[in-house]
């Protein structure tokens, strides 16, 4: 059982967050190194308060057992059995506290549940506190039960055998920034309890659930506690409820991530509050990811929405947990504001210069998801970084040599027990004796994609045409000037002007450097790197090509520069080709010419569905890749009774093809929300005009296009995808649908005819 555990919890360490993003601190990290040395003490078993009295006297435990003077036990090592509980207390309103010991159970292989041992048990006790204990291998590892105004807390509990904290019928709980790790039932089991805290906690890495708070727990607050990784892949939740009158927020709640496992549950006759008063909820997350099979990070990722207009980290949806198979609907147990993310960094982090001090202000971050213990500043003076811990939200650097230093920059994040935030952004202190000078301006082309529409950003002139902007500062200096040089160039002067525009460059990478100088001749200089490269548009067309017995598809194109217009020779093209559906594939290679253009044949395969793909690539000097894709799919076919090739070409996917002399039939698939085009290619040598060919869209006639080529009719129809069925009827006259109507209409004349046969017989009888 050990072997496995220790196994456990290497796995679990190793997928520890490191660095200034949210992190686990090691559950189990209570300094051992104050029990070196330290004698082995006895167990402790006390009952009553009489009892309480006559140990303390007889073991010099300090205090009176009163409000005022605590006993205080204190700097105990016990080591006991497995089955035996390290410190009973019973019966007593004594007031008293326990703190920095260990308990520690030996012969764990031989450990029987049976003998619910405990590292401290409480029954009916009141007025007591546990603090800065570590306890290790007991079936339980704090009991309490029937108990009042208990605290617990900076203490671990770890490898039990069971629960890690258990309370039964007891009010007045406190349970805060504590760990309970590596138990092999759970985390914290609580019932028929009122008025707990539980707060600040780290309950991960447990076999089954995190939080079990069952049967009836209430007015209670659970705020600020970090539950995952417990239970793996099992079923089991983070946290589990049931009772009325409970707060829970600010609560980073991950589920094992098995199919029925979730972040947060509830139980029969649950009536809580999933947020605080204002306006914060919990960080639902799981940590486990299907398809690759394997663990996320320890902090999971979100399952709720992500929809955050205002930007504070919190969702503008609501998140609903899970009802734990209890009758009862739990309309009520909604979080109405819950977390995007596990921690929100500090805020508006500002710096401000006055002689030789910056003087640092922040905001508290929008919400918390741990009890704060400090803030941390990052300094960064360009030569080192260094980390200070502060209380408040400000801080004043005094800087030692005033003349010794340019600009530094900070960043702020804040730190609980086991959680550490984000960063804030980055201020920066200027030296007012120093001037500097900052690039400000776009370089290069920019790419971005709103709503499917691409547009390029800085190329009002031409994309090898770059403005280089910049700004400057020195706090004695009336003005300063500057200079600008592009890669290894020479100096522009350019005298107090901030801009300069440099043409003609050629593609790939670049580095602009602007030097300012202000009035006592100091210097400051700013360097920039970036890339001017091509972005590919393509045109491309398809036509059939036969050559007595041989059919072929000639694929013709030009490629340009979709900023410039300018065509791209020497541009290298792949064509892939797939007759089978994409299970197999043939590969061409083609290049353009000097006017940007390309022309290449492919087998064609009458009567198969053929998919083409054309791709290229621009690759500049930082491997940063520009790829352009044409995915297109084609069907040829001759039809009986009519000269040359009949061609479908399509934007979607085209399936069940049925034709004959006078009509084409077939569907058209594509991802719901796009839009699709088909095109037909009718030979001119076949039809001399194409203007009363019906096309039916879905049975219902549609209006389509008509473009007239050397060679070819081509006619083309526009629709939204999903799944449509389209029907060319060239003669539309004598077109009477597929056969099953034609033999319909010829059984209906048929049957016409023999009536009024038998009519006319009848007739001539009577007369």
């Amino acid at each position: 059982m050990m072997m496995s555990k220790t196994l456990a919890l290497a796995m679990a360490l190793s997928m520890l967050i490191i660095g200034l993003v949210p992190i686990c601190t090691d559950a189990s990290s209570i300094d051992s190194d104050r029990y070196i040395e330290k004698t082995i003490d006895d167990r402790i078993d006390i009952n009553g308060t009489a009892d309480f009295h006559a140990q303390a006297d007889h073991k010099n435990w300090a205090g009176t057992g009163t409000k005022a003077n605590p006993y205080i036990i204190s700097g105990l090592v016990i080591e006991c059995d497995a089955n035996q509980t390290a410190i009973n207390i019973m019966n007593t309103d004594a007031y008293f506290s326990i703190r920095d010991c260990s308990m520690t159970a030996i012969s764990q292989d031989n450990i029987d549940k049976g003998s619910s041992s405990s590292g401290v048990e409480l029954v009916n006790v009141t007025n007591g506190r546990l603090s800065d204990l570590a306890i290790n291998g007991f079936v339980y590892g704090i009991t309490i039960f029937s108990c009042g105004n208990i605290i617990v807390d900076n203490s671990s509990m770890s490898d039990a055998a069971y629960n890690g904290l258990e309370a039964r019928y007891s009010n007045d709980i406190v349970f805060e920034n504590n760990s309970v790790t590596r138990c092999d039932a759970g985390g914290v089991d609580a019932n028929n309890c009122d008025g707990l805290l539980i707060q600040g906690n780290n309950v991960s890495f447990n076999s089954n659930y995190g939080f079990n708070l069952w049967m009836s727990i209430t007015d209670s607050l659970i705020r600020w506690n970090l539950a995952s990784r417990n239970g793996w892949y099992s079923g089991h939740a983070a946290l589990f409820i049931a009772g009325t009158g409970n707060t829970i927020y600010g609560n980073i709640l991950v589920s094992p991530g098995g199919p029925n496992s979730m972040p947060a549950e509830y139980g029969s006759g649950a009536d809580n509050k999933w947020n605080s008063s204002n306006g914060v909820g919990n960080f639902y997350g799981k940590n486990y990811n299907l398809w690759p099979g394997k663990y996320t990070s320890f902090l999971g990722d979100p399952i709720c929405s992500t929809l955050d207009e205002n930007g504070d980290g919190i969702s503008d949806v609501s998140y609903k947990p899970k009802n734990g198979g209890s009758s009862y609907e739990g309309e009520n147990e909604v979080d109405h504001y819950p977390l995007i993310s596990p921690t929100s960094a500090p805020r508006n982090l500002s710096a401000t210069v006055d002689s030789n001090q910056i003087t640092l202000s922040w905001d508290d971050p929008f919400y918390m998801t741990g009890c704060i213990d400090h803030y941390m500043i990052v300094r960064n003076d360009g030569v080192s970084t260094t980390r200070i811990n502060v209380t408040g939200a400000s801080y004043i650097d005094t800087i030692g040599n005033v003349d010794e230093w340019t600009s530094i920059s900070y960043s702020v994040v804040w730190a609980s027990k086991f959680m550490t935030s984000g960063p804030s952004n980055i201020a920066v202190g200027q030296n007012p004796d120093c001037p500097s000078v900052s690039i400000i301006s776009e370089l290069g082309i920019k790419v971005q994609a709103v709503n499917d529409v691409i547009t390029y950003s800085n190329s009002t002139v031409d994309p090898q045409d770059v403005l280089v902007q910049w700004s400057g500062f020195d706090s004695d200096s009336t003005t300063m000037v500057y200079q600008v040089r592009m890669d290894d160039g020479d100096w522009v002067d350019k005298g107090q002007a901030t801009n300069h525009t440099f043409t003609n460059l050629s593609q790939g990478n670049h580095t602009v450097t602007v030097k300012a100088t202000d009035n006592d001749n100091n210097l400051a200089e700013c360097s920039k790197t970036f890339v001017v490269r091509k972005h590919v548009q393509m045109s491309v067309s398809c036509f059939p090509v036969v050559d007595g017995d041989n059919y072929d598809l000639m694929l013709k194109g030009k490629a340009w520069d979709l900023v410039t217009g300018d065509a791209i020779p020497a541009l290298d093209i792949s064509i892939a080709y797939s007759i089978e559906r994409g299970q197999s594939w043939n590969f061409q290679a083609v290049s353009t010419g000097t006017d940007g253009s390309f022309q290449v044949t492919i087998d064609l395969d009458l009567k198969a569905i053929m998919a083409i793909m054309l791709s290229t690539c621009l690759v500049d000097q930082y491997s940063d890749s520009c790829y352009y894709y044409e995915n297109v799919t084609y069907a040829a076919l001759t039809l009986e009774g009519r000269d040359g090739v009949f061609l479908t070409k399509s934007t979607s996917t085209i399936s069940d093809f049925l034709f004959s002399s006078n009509m084409l039939k077939f569907n058209v698939t594509g991802e719901n929300g796009t839009s699709g085009s088909t095109s037909i290619y009718i030979p001119k040598a076949e039809m001399s005009e194409v203007e009363g060919i019906e096309v039916l869209l879905d049975g219902a006639e549609s209006t389509y296009s008509i473009e007239s080529t050397e060679d070819y009719w081509i006619l083309t129809v526009n629709y939204s995808h999903s799944m449509h069925q389209i029907t060319v009827n060239m003669e539309p006259t004598a077109a009477l649908g597929d056969s099953s109507t034609v033999l319909m209409m010829v059984l209906v004349i048929v049957i016409a005819a023999v009536v009024i046969g038998i009519v006319l017989i009848r007739r001539r009888r009577k007369a």
